[in-house]
C-alpha cells in the first residue's frame, strides 16, 4: 500500500518538479535533486517491504495449512509411536516364525527326496529274478 501510495505522489511529483525547475536557485536545485534521491530511495524500500510481507504471508498460509493435518498432541504421537513399534515387533516374529517354517519344510522335502533316491537306487540295484530278455537285459 505504502508502494502504491508512493508510486502515486512520484507521478504528481514529476509534474511539479517539470514545471518549476525553471525557477529554481542553485541550492534549491541541490535540494530537490537531494529529495529525489531520498524519494526514490523509500520508493525502493517500500517496494521491498511490500514483497517481503507477501512473502510471510505465503509462508503464513503454507504453515497454517501444515499444522491443520498435525494437531495432535505430543502425548497422541508418543503413543502412536509405540504402537508402530509394537506392530513392527510382532511383523517380524510372525516372519522369523515364516522363515523357520519355510526352512523346516525346505529340509523335510530335502530329505524325503534323498530317501526316494536312495530307496530307488536300492531298488534297481537289487537282482529281478535273472531272466534274460533278448537283447541281454536282465529283468
Amino acid at each position: 500500500m505504502a508502494a502504491e501510495l508512493l508510486e502515486t505522489a512520484s507521478a504528481a511529483a514529476v509534474e511539479i518538479d517539470a514545471q518549476s525547475s525553471a525557477k529554481l536557485s542553485s541550492g534549491q536545485a541541490e535540494e530537490l535533486t537531494r529529495l529525489r534521491e531520498q524519494y526514490s530511495s523509500l520508493l525502493e524500500e517500500a517496494t521491498y517491504h511490500k514483497n517481503h510481507a507477501q512473502q510471510l504471508e505465503r509462508e503464513n498460509r503454507r504453515l497454517a495449512d501444515q499444522h491443520k493435518y498435525s494437531r495432535k498432541s505430543k502425548k497422541q504421537l508418543a503413543a502412536k509411536v509405540v504402537a508402530l513399534e509394537a506392530e513392527i515387533q510382532k511383523e517380524r516374529r510372525e516372519r522369523a516364525a515364516m522363515e523357520e517354517a519355510l526352512t523346516e519344510a525346505y529340509s523335510t522335502a530335502l530329505r524325503e527326496m534323498v530317501a526316494l533316491q536312495e530307496s530307488t537306487a536300492v531298488a534297481r540295484a537289487a537282482p529281478t529274478g535273472g531272466r534274460r530278455i533278448k537283447g541281454g537285459n536282465f529283468r
